[in-house]
């Protein structure tokens, strides 16, 4: 049974799709860096049964959903399906349909994207139905076994760019210790085929009598701080607490009152505070009305003082009766108004100066009358606002110096009491916890005890697990060879689980020769897993790092043969390499070749179309 991936296409709102088609054999996806050729290895990673989003890429700003299209060969199953899922995270969507028939609105189920033994509606337990592997079970430890997850074997299906080159062996390709012994266990299964489905697992003698022994320290050390609580606890006789209870009634009683009094006198307060910015504000006004009244005065004075500077002029004026030229002493003309006598002109002058001095003087005293009438609203203004500023003091001094000092004091009283009604009532409880406690320890029974018993012998020793590794080791060796990898010869395993090639170790070789022996590694295991592979694998730069220590010309050939020898892969497998260099050219008519250019390149440009 194999699950074939088909297309990876990603769709968003007004954008064309997105979307990269995998053939069967090899298909081989190259060019140039920061187009998203490691963004389509994550993406896949993501919709079979990731947790995290693939990292955001230029151009995705416009996209919001990822389709995968898988089908089932094989099977009793139908296919093709397409899953779908949010690209920034959530649950899948299964469409029992293509790609192309997709919709958003279509009938789907939706599945959990992490796995789960106890409820089938995710994705992990659809796709090992795909493959055939649901239900099969992986013995990790000699006491634990547990259902294979999709993640289980995804490990060794895509590898990226970091593991490849990664110093820790590819049986183990998380690098983490504690998952070190799951996947030595998904990795013999899949070499031998053998799986702990019926195994019935000990108990961990080491287990049960380290719990029992923790269980015990416990319930001992919590007996044991009990019975000093209660020795040490001097709980108050029934007298003593009847009367706190109702001191303690009393006081609640008479803080409600004090409460009700504060809330009583913050609602006057804050009428009053209003009240006193209304007198405040009137106060300013009048301020400034007496003020510009004043200035008004002292316009009105300076107008009197000149009508009476011109009366005054021109009556010393009119007893001239002849007036000489300064300069020259002579008679001066006559004036124009001949018409009218001197005389006469300045008493009419006089008069009407006189007239408008009377009127102004009037103005003058409608004036201070209203002046007067202002400072007089003045004063009182002020002696409401120091009235009210007075209430307002004695509302803060009722609150801050008596009310909230009692209820404070109270609330200290309250404290002092509430203590002894605690003592007593936890005196009651610690006796019924030490009862309890107590109980438990005896149900606790003696420690455990086992006899010894021969070791079991371990699944890696099994004679169908060695003759699958030296399969295994005899297929890596086959591609090295055809790789035309320099050294290639016996391939084991060492006691770390490393690849040993023609005695030297993965682990001591450099980034560039851990990187072909981890493809070979992923390849080999999936030629000789049969039944019990995906048979699709995707490899992130297995070349990229690789540099001969000899000559240009061995490393050319290295690269030749590595994809003259995948050439062959069968169209029921899969090989997705993503590598910065095109394939030697003569053989890319022999392969699926899809070449990201760049912005600025030929060609497809990436993943996603040119951000404009």
């Amino acid at each position: 049974m194999r699950l074939r991936l088909n297309r990876l296409r990603a769709v968003g709102n007004d954008v064309p799709p997105a979307e990269i088609e995998f053939g069967g054999g090899l298909t081989v996806l190259s060019g140039a860096s920061n187009t998203g050729k490691s963004y389509v290895a994550q993406c896949l990673y993501y919709m079979l049964c990731g947790q995290t989003p693939p990292k955001p890429v230029r151009g995705d700003d416009a996209y919001h959903t990822l389709l995968l299209e898988v089908s089932a060969e094989s099977n009793a199953v139908s296919s093709p399906f397409t899953l779908q899922r949010g690209l920034r995270g959530g649950e899948v969507a299964l469409h029992e349909r293509s790609i192309d028939s997709w919709t958003p609105a279509g009938e789907h189920t939706v599945l959990a994207w992490k796995h789960s033994p106890k409820n089938d509606a995710n994705l992990s337990r659809f796709l090992l139905r795909l493959c055939g592997l649901e239900g099969r079970m992986l013995q990790f430890r000699s006491t634990a076994t547990r259902m294979i997850s999709f993640n289980d074997l995804k490990r060794f299906l895509i590898v990226n760019e970091t593991a490849i080159i990664a110093d820790t062996s590819p049986v183990y390709p998380t690098g983490q210790r504690q998952e070190k012994p799951l996947e030595k266990a998904t990795f013999d299964f899949l070499l031998s085929g053998q799986d702990a489905t019926g195994v019935i697992v000990r108990p961990d003698i080491k287990i049960e009598k380290a719990k029992w022994r923790a269980q015990s320290e416990l319930f001992d050390q919590l007996v044991a701080e009990a019975k000093i609580q209660i020795s040490s606890l001097s709980a108050p006789d029934a007298i003593q607490l009847a009367v706190a209870e109702t001191r303690v009634t009393e006081l609640v009683d008479a803080n409600d009152q004090r409460s009700s009094a504060i809330a009583q006198l913050n609602t006057t307060r804050r009428e009053e505070w209003k009240t006193l910015k209304a007198r405040q504000a009137r106060f300013e006004a009048v301020e400034q009305l007496l003020f510009r009244f004043g200035l008004l005065k002292e316009h009105y004075t300076s107008d009197v003082t000149r009508l009476t500077f011109v009366a005054e002029g021109e009556f010393l004026l009119s007893q001239l009766s002849e007036v000489k030229c300064p300069l020259c002493h002579s008679q001066m003309s006559a004036p124009i108004d001949d018409a009218v006598p001197s005389a006469t002109r300045a008493k009419t002058i006089q008069q009407s100066c006189l007239a408008e001095r009377h009127k102004i003087e009037r103005s003058i005293a409608d004036l201070e009358i209203t002046a007067a009438v202002l400072v007089e609203e003045r004063q009182q203004l002020g002696e409401e606002i120091a009235t009210v500023q007075g209430r307002i003091r004695a509302a803060e001094r009722a609150i801050n110096d008596e009310l909230q000092p009692a209820i404070a004091a109270s609330n200290k009283e309250m404290e002092q009491l509430n203590q002894i009604r605690q003592r007593a009532a936890g005196a009651d409880t610690l006796r019924g916890r030490l009862r309890s406690m107590e109980d438990m320890k005896k149900a606790l029974g003696p420690e455990p005890k086992s006899k010894r018993v021969p070791k079991a012998e371990s699944p890696t020793g099994t004679s169908l697990q060695q003759r699958g590794r030296r399969a295994f080791g005899d297929e890596i060796q086959r591609l090295l060879t055809d790789w035309r990898y320099p050294n290639a010869g016996v391939t084991e395993f060492n006691e770390q689980m490393d690849l040993v090639v023609n005695g030297e170790s993965r682990f001591g070789q450099g980034k560039g020769h851990r990187a072909v022996l981890t493809a070979a590694f992923t390849i080999a295991l999936m030629n000789v897993a049969n039944g019990r592979h995906p048979h699709f694998v995707v490899i992130d730069s297995p070349l990229t790092s690789y540099k001969s220590a000899d000559a240009y010309s061995v490393e050319e050939d290295l690269i030749r043969g590595f994809y003259e020898s995948l050439i062959t892969t069968p169209v029921d497998q899969q090989v997705i390499i993503i590598e910065n260099y095109d394939p030697p050219a003569d053989l890319i008519p022999r392969l699926r070749h899809i070449h990201f250019s760049g912005p600025a390149g030929r060609g497809r440009n990436g993943f996603y179309p040119p951000v404009t």
